[in-house]
């Protein structure tokens, strides 16, 4: 990932899930924190597609289930 990226995906995953800025994101991972249900799934697979202007296909988006994966 390059040095351009890496805060704004920083700050999408703070966003969505409620995260404090001091928080490591590196480790955020679905199974992981509690508020990551279909919903904010959804916020976040739509936060991706706009801050970078993308269209994450609907079978992708299954598999983004960590920071790691994204």
């Amino acid at each position: 990932m390059d040095s351009l990226t890496e805060p704004r995906l920083d700050e999408i995953f703070r966003y969505v899930f409620k995260l404090r800025q001091d928080a490591d994101v590196a480790a955020v991972a679905q199974d992981a924190v509690p508020e990551w249900d279909s919903l904010a799934h959804a916020s976040l697979i739509l936060a991706l597609e706009s801050e970078f202007g993308i269209e994450i296909d609907a079978g992708d988006s299954l598999e983004l289930t960590s920071y790691e994966a994204v």
